[in-house]
């Protein structure tokens, strides 16, 4: 699915409506739910992040995790426990064994964890296939973000 966002307001909108469907569903089985955000800088993944991360309860701003690549958030309400975000920026097409001496391998594979992943082109080879990829990209109009929902 593809949608022309026409404002920073309806980007916000889509991540707040995709979190609440996941809220509704209950968890994978076999491993943690898992938000791959992919595109330019400048399109939006840090803002769809935020706003994301809020509707699941972290009332915190989420700053990018750039330099520390994880922060982990404690979710006090509903099915899953915890909200990861990753910011992958600076890590070029690694697999699970980079993501393995960080602890991530047990956290994605915990079924009442959450991860928002930016920069999620650059983890495909460690992602779970059935990762909810969603790719941003910059439209002709300043303002307008083309999201794509799906490969």
């Amino acid at each position: 699915m593809r949608i022309l966002s026409s404002s920073l307001r309806t980007t916000k909108a889509l991540a707040v409506m995709l979190a609440e469907e996941i809220m509704r569903r209950p968890p994978n089985l076999s491993h943690a739910t898992v938000i791959a955000l992919q595109g330019p800088l400048g399109a939006g993944k840090t803002a769809f992040a935020g706003s994301f991360a809020r509707a699941f309860g972290v009332r915190r701003n989420l700053p990018s995790p750039t330099f520390v690549f994880v922060r982990r958030y404690p979710l006090r309400r509903g099915r899953y426990r915890n909200l990861f975000h990753v910011d992958a920026y600076r890590v070029r097409n690694t697999t699970k064994k980079f993501l393995a001496p960080l602890g991530l391998i047990d956290d994605l594979g915990n079924p009442r964890n959450v991860f928002l992943i930016e920069w999620a082109e650059h983890l495909k080879r460690a992602l779970p296939s059935k990762a909810v990829r969603i790719t941003f990209r910059h439209s002709k109009h300043a303002h307008e973000r083309i999201i794509t929902f799906g490969k």
